[in-house]
């Protein structure tokens, strides 16, 4: 009876060795599974921040250009200004520094 006893307790231990056994390789089956899934979903999310950056950036420059075309014609139109004065203002400029020179030299 003792002998049976050792026997069954012997099996019992051999049975729950193989229940160890198949729960630790079940356990790093799923852990693999687990890491492979957070790889795929890390890449996707990185993926998705990548395309929504491009659009982001995108849409930044066309924004920016829209402000510069208004502020670029305005800087032409000022350039155009300072390199062709209105002739009238320009020939009324002259003749105050004419008379004003005439009248120095008048006064001396």
């Amino acid at each position: 009876m003792a002998k049976e006893a050792i026997i069954k307790i012997k099996e019992a231990e051999d049975g729950a060795s193989k229940i160890i056994r198949t729960a630790t390789e079940k356990a790093r089956q799923v852990i693999e599974k687990s890491l492979k899934d957070a790889l795929k979903k890390k890449a996707s999310i990185i993926q998705g921040a990548e395309s929504l950056k491009k659009i982001n950036s995108e849409n930044a420059k066309k924004e920016a250009k829209t402000q510069c075309i208004p502020m670029s014609e305005k800087s032409r139109i000022e350039i155009e200004k300072i390199l062709n004065p209105d002739q009238d203002k320009f020939e009324k400029a002259i003749e105050i520094v004419v008379e004003r020179i005439v009248n120095l030299n008048g006064d001396s």
